[in-house]
């Protein structure tokens, strides 16, 4: 084994552990209250919010976010760097972060999917119509607190 393939395999080995380490939580999202959406894309957002875009849902209209409650800075951003930017090979350049209300009062609900991160949630209950959609996503945008990455 070469040292990049040793250096993988540690890489994959410590990114599990610490996946266990973050899967002390209950079985259900109802103990938190903070979702975040990770951005990987300069054009979902500017200097002071999100754009719609960055809260479009795909084509299932599940929305991929993370439960970020109790979480320190640096714990949040490796969520997004090696859970959601995994497939991408991206870093994470931002996150919008919501409450359980705003996804609420927007007609929205949570979907705990727990499969790829303990701390993995879907936002469903998504309109069908694409006029409808962004509707959403912009009204997502104006509750949103957007932190981009320093």
């Amino acid at each position: 084994m070469g040292l990049s393939s040793f250096l993988t395999h540690v890489r994959q080995k410590l990114s599990k552990a610490y996946r266990r380490l973050l899967a002390k939580r209950p079985t259900s999202g109802s103990d938190y209250d903070s979702v975040a959406r990770f951005i990987f894309s300069k054009r979902h957002f500017n200097a002071t919010r999100t754009i719609p875009a960055a809260f479009t849902p795909p084509k299932n209209l599940r929305l991929s976010c993370f439960w970020v409650d109790a979480l320190p800075e640096d714990s949040v951003w490796q969520i997004g760097d090696e859970v959601a930017g995994g497939p991408r090979a991206k870093r994470c350049l931002a996150r919008a972060e919501l409450t359980r209300r705003d996804i609420a009062e927007a007609g929205l609900h949570f979907d705990d999917d727990p499969g790829s991160h303990s701390r993995h949630v879907d936002v469903c209950g998504w309109p069908t119509e694409k006029d409808e959609i962004k509707s959403v996503a912009l009204e997502l945008c104006g509750r949103a607190v957007l932190r981009i990455r320093a």
